[in-house]
């Protein structure tokens, strides 16, 4: 079954800028829309890239947990 749908001039020239030269705008709609799987994203950093990920992110917990006990304590006076 297809179906007609109105969009605008903007709308249309941005799919159609996303459009691959062998898809079909119904093609470029699914492609654009798909839910992504975390697979998907395997292999995207380097080693030395995900490893500082790794450390940002820790560093981040850290103070996290840091800000909430100080937080905690403030609230028990």
């Amino acid at each position: 079954m297809t179906r007609n749908i109105t969009i605008t001039d903007e709308a249309y020239e941005r799919l159609k800028n996303k459009k691959e030269v062998h898809e079909s705008f119904t093609d470029a709609i699914l492609r654009l829309t798909k839910k992504a799987k975390l697979t998907d994203f395997a292999g995207v950093l380097s080693d030395s890239e995900a490893d500082t990920l790794v450390k940002r992110i820790e560093s981040s917990r850290r103070a996290s947990r840091k800000r909430s006990e100080e937080l905690r304590k403030s609230l028990k006076e």
